[in-house]
């Protein structure tokens, strides 16, 4: 492309004009025309060369103005009537050029003042997080000086106990220890009586609304369950396990009778808890002199054998088929030895001042401040994607939680054994 271009001198155009023909006159203006033109694209390359994307819509004005120029007009000048430039002033195109110019400027001092707000945006943000992070390492060492503080007055209550002999309540380390006890049971019935891998064997066709059958459904899932790593099923039927014996012997209140007058008791207590002029000492010392007469009757109840049967049922395909005898198997008697201890731990409670109970927490809970403090971590279940964000995928066992029933303050005595996820 031509970089000079040398224009006709005007003065010597007006002299020699009077003696031209007609075909002296078009190859002027096809001269003139062809200047213009080359004019325009050295113009068209400068804009494309300081303004860049400015440019590249000039560059599609011109081509879109080659293919919809009006009949028997030139594509040059199809181009300048679209620009609003005039053909026929240079100086024009020149101020065109310079407010063009102008408003790049501008452009570039609005992004340059842009990129600084972004960049205060972002140092403002990153103090924001780090005052986050810092509070919630804050929260952290609370609740563990929190824990320490209950630990100390646990023991401090211990010694008092051990020293004057005149309350009759039970030592915390007591029932934590029978509490631990019901998770080693568990435990050791899973890996002595079930499955090598805890494969399950097909459930057995039900025609009626089975309630166990539904909710064996909903646990095993299929195939879906032998899909998982065998480490993994073992602790799901342990979870499992536990949350049977939890709904059968801890959930509803109990007072050592039989089912005759368990039930109506359970019932009694349930509409004095909504008394909304009694305390709740009150209605826990009536609970525990009820628990302590209904003793003296020697009742024998027969939830434990209940809550065995329901268990064994339940875990029926993990255990490969028994020839029926008249005489219990070790594996039944292993049960049921789990369930009356249960039962025995669950009327104990009953009977102390303290609220003695087990809390669970929902599967898919993320793991931070607010729940740290209450579990403790047995497996990991998947990739370790981000160890940083886990969630709660399963609960081995529930938490052992004591609640003061005068000051309502509240501790966890044991944290629930869980697998995490990413």
């Amino acid at each position: 492309m031509a970089e000079n271009v040398i224009y006709p001198p005007v003065a010597n155009l007006r002299s020699e004009v009077l003696g031209m023909d007609n075909k002296d006159l078009e190859d002027i203006k096809a001269f003139v025309d062809n200047a213009l033109a080359t004019r325009l694209d050295i113009l068209h390359d400068s804009l494309i060369n300081q303004f860049g994307n400015i440019g590249e819509l000039l560059r599609n004005l011109r081509v879109e103005d080659y293919e919809r120029n009006a009949p028997g007009e030139q594509p040059k000048w199809a181009v300048l009537r679209r620009l609003q430039i005039p053909a026929t002033s240079a100086r024009q195109a020149n101020m065109e050029q310079e407010i063009l110019e102008r408003k790049f400027n501008e452009l570039q001092v609005r992004t340059t003042e842009l990129d600084a707000e972004k960049e205060s945006t972002h140092q403002e943000n990153r103090r924001y997080q780090k005052q986050v992070q810092d509070l919630q390492t804050r929260v952290r060492e609370l609740e563990i000086n929190k824990r320490k503080v209950q630990e100390q007055n646990v023991k401090l209550r211990e010694i008092i106990i051990k020293g004057g002999g005149s309350d009759n309540e039970p030592l915390d380390s007591d029932i934590i220890t029978k509490f631990s006890e019901l998770r080693g049971q568990i435990q050791k019935i899973v890996h002595k009586y079930y499955h090598q891998s805890c494969l399950m064997r097909p459930l057995p066709i039900v025609k009626a609304q089975d309630r166990l059958f539904d909710r064996q459904k909903a646990f095993y899932r299929g195939t879906e369950y032998n899909s998982l790593t065998e480490d993994i099923r073992r602790l799901r039927v342990r979870g499992k396990m536990f949350q049977l014996l939890y709904e059968n012997l801890f959930d509803d209140p109990c007072f050592g009778l039989n089912e005759k007058y368990e039930d109506r008791f359970a019932d009694f207590e349930l509409l004095l808890r909504k008394c909304e002029n009694r305390s709740q000492a009150e209605i826990v010392e009536w609970r525990r002199r009820t628990v302590e007469c209904a003793s003296w009757l020697a009742q024998q109840s027969q939830r434990p054998e209940r809550a065995a049967i329901y268990i064994e049922d339940f875990m029926q395909p993990l255990v490969s088929p028994q020839p029926k005898t008249a005489t219990e198997s070790p594996y039944q008697r292993d049960l049921l030895t789990l369930c009356t201890d249960a039962s025995k731990l669950a009327l104990r409670w009953r009977g102390c001042k303290a609220d003695y109970r087990v809390e669970f927490y929902k599967d898919g809970t993320p793991v931070d401040s607010a729940s740290e403090g209450g579990i403790s971590e047995q497996a990991f279940n998947g990739p370790f994607l981000d160890r940083r964000q886990r969630f709660i995928d399963f609960t081995i066992s529930g938490s052992l939680v004591k609640e003061d029933s005068a000051s309502g303050e509240r501790y966890i005595l044991e944290r629930s054994h869980v697998v995490c996820r990413a």
